[in-house]
Parts: C-alpha cells; structure tokens; sequence
C-alpha cells in the first residue's frame, strides 16, 4: 500500500476495474487522479472537494459498460463514495 501513500487518486483509479468501463475516452479521468494525488490524502478529505469527487465518479456513469449504467443513481453515488472512502483509507 506504500505505493498509494498520500496518492489518493492513484489509489482510487487501482480500485477501478478495466472491465466496468466501456468508454475510456474524453471522461477526464487521468486528469481527476492527478489533482487527487496533487490534493493528497488530507484535502480529499475536505467535504468541499470529497463531493467534487464523488461527482465526477457519478457523472462518468454514461462511460460504464450497459448493466452498471442501469443502477439508480442514488446507489452509484453510494457506490463512488465507498470507493473513495477506500482510496483514502488505502492513501493514509
């Protein structure tokens, strides 16, 4: 877990299979984990920025392959947020 240490966001991304995703371009995903590593641990803490995250994580659904896009949004949001709990814990 070393490799994570104040990496939240290279944390999160290991936690992210390949096969959930169908549509890797253009959804700004490398570019949200480099911020989340810049923030690190303790500022992707911060309710503000937890939130923008957990948002990007939900609003990237239309990327997911056909049966998890069907999921309501109130448990993909439940879901991004016990990723992200997750890559935090792991990046502490």
């Amino acid at each position: 877990m070393d490799d994570y240490k104040n990496k939240p966001g290279s944390a999160l991304a290991s936690l992210i299979p390949d096969w959930a995703v169908q549509f890797k371009g253009g959804c700004k995903c490398r570019d949200m984990q480099v911020k989340m590593d810049r923030f690190g641990t303790a500022l992707c803490k911060d309710p503000k920025k937890y939130e923008m995250i957990v948002n990007h994580l939900v609003n990237q659904s239309d990327r997911l392959i056909p049966v998890l896009r069907g999921i309501p949004k109130s448990l993909r949001e439940r879901g991004a947020r016990k990723l992200l709990d997750k890559a935090i814990s792991m990046s502490e």
